[in-house]
């Protein structure tokens, strides 16, 4: 089954996501995927209905607000609806903390979690991206590759989650928009997503989200 995008801009949760829920609260509404982490240990956000198959893929998400501890990018060989995706077994995330201003790249293999790479974040907001292609897995913060490394599950048959994960003192309302999601060639062709460069993917009409409501740049 194909991946496919979702802007969000319906304010109608898509039959493709699930909402994954504890203690918090996941909501499509104002053009935007907003997460509600109000409690410690809250988390929430949405897993794709159904597995696909990520042999090769391209799956990026918008973080536009980031003020829990953190949000999440995944790819996992298993699918939660009721509980924090970190205890599944067999995944990869990137995600982007406000709690250290950090980036992480991690993986768990058979239920043994461990940290590939992490550092500052470029900001608290921004693009995250899993990329798998000839075996290779590569995951960015916004335009920068934070880790590649040969992928190392037994299967390639992945939910995809958008989590986002509170504790005390990074609690709120956090948001993701813009997903896009393309496995096998459907849509990517040169470094392009249906034609458009990624460097312009999240950007209206050319020009970046930071800068929409500025007058030149202002």
């Amino acid at each position: 089954m194909a991946l496919q995008n979702d802007n969000f801009n319906d304010n109608s949760l898509d039959a493709f996501w699930s909402k994954n829920e504890v203690g918090g609260t996941t909501t499509e509404q104002n053009q935007q995927l907003e997460c509600d982490c109000s409690t410690d240990q809250d988390t929430c956000g949405v897993v794709t209905t159904n597995s696909h198959d990520l042999t090769t893929c391209d799956i990026q998400v918008d973080v536009v607000n980031d003020t829990c501890q953190s949000l999440e990018l995944y790819v996992s060989l298993t699918k939660t609806t009721n509980s924090n995706p970190y205890g599944e077994d067999d995944w990869y995330r990137i995600i982007k903390s406000r709690q250290g201003e950090q980036y992480y790249v991690q993986k768990k293999v058979g239920g043994g979690a461990s940290t590939i790479a992490s550092g500052a974040w470029t900001s608290d907001t921004g693009s995250l991206r899993i990329v798998i292609s000839g075996g290779t897995i590569t995951l960015y913060e916004e335009a920068t590759s934070r880790a590649s490394e040969a992928y190392v599950h037994g299967s390639y048959d992945c939910y995809v989650y958008l989590n986002c994960r509170g504790v005390t003192g990074y609690l709120g309302m956090d948001t993701f928009d813009n997903f896009l999601g393309s496995s096998g060639s459907a849509g990517w062709t040169g470094g392009n997503f249906n034609g458009v460069a990624n460097a312009n993917i999240g950007k209206i009409n050319g020009v970046s989200k930071a800068n929409i409501s500025k007058v030149n740049g202002v």
